[in-house]
């Protein structure tokens, strides 16, 4: 498990749940330069322990995980029912009303984007 240390310079922490090296990759270059720092774990079960840890305000799925899926990552997660800031985003490669719609039943506070693509 990814161990959580404080650094004053970061302004917001998030977990990422993908198994996916390619997004991993990207997504590190596309924060490299930002003050967020990104937490990666493979599964949900490590997601999991780290949120019931840590107050982390943003938590970033693969809308294709395995067990227990980003659903049940979300629903079980503190702050989602009550509203205490976490901020879900969805990566998929397939974006479709229906994964929207059901992104948008946690009252905005999922947002779903393609999975970030390396273009060179």
């Amino acid at each position: 498990m990814a161990v959580m240390e404080r650094d004053s310079n970061v302004a917001v922490t998030a977990i990422v749940v993908t198994a996916d090296d390619k997004a991993r990759l990207c997504l590190q270059k596309a924060f490299a330069a930002s003050q967020w720092r990104l937490i990666f774990v493979k599964d949900g079960h490590e997601a999991r322990a780290l949120l019931a840890a840590e107050a982390v305000p943003v938590l970033i799925v693969d809308a294709e995980m395995g067990s227990p899926s980003w659903r049940e990552l979300i629903e079980q997660a503190p702050g989602t029912k009550t509203g205490n800031g976490l901020r879900i985003i969805v990566l998929t490669h397939r974006a479709s009303d229906r994964l929207w719609a059901e992104c948008t039943t946690w009252a905005g506070t999922i947002y779903c984007r393609s999975r970030w693509r390396r273009t060179t």
